[in-house]
């Protein structure tokens, strides 16, 4: 993948995320500043950020711990190696669907 289309895709996908935890999660601070995403709970935060070096997401979980998402374009979906998506350990860590 080049550079141009991981920064196009990691964007619509953390743009994506911004858009749905603000909308499902009222009670809590959310920032996307610079294309990195922070969310603020009570359990701690997160951060979401894209890592062109290695044309990756990677997130920072308080819940889950750190995970680096590798684009699947079969899934069209960001995976990591244990074949998680990132919307499926947000929506577990956060307690919403995504």
């Amino acid at each position: 993948m080049d550079h141009s289309t991981f920064t196009q895709l990691a964007a619509k996908e953390i743009d994506y995320l911004y858009e749905s935890i603000e909308s499902k999660l009222i009670d809590i601070d959310i920032d996307l500043i610079s294309d990195v995403l922070y969310i603020y709970t009570d359990k701690g935060d997160y951060v979401i950020n894209q890592h062109s070096p290695s044309k990756q997401i990677w997130l920072s979980s308080p819940v889950s711990n750190a995970s680096y998402f590798d684009y699947d374009s079969d899934n069209k979906q960001w995976i990591n190696k244990q074949k998680y998506s990132i919307r499926s350990i947000l929506s577990l860590d956060l307690n919403i669907t995504l």
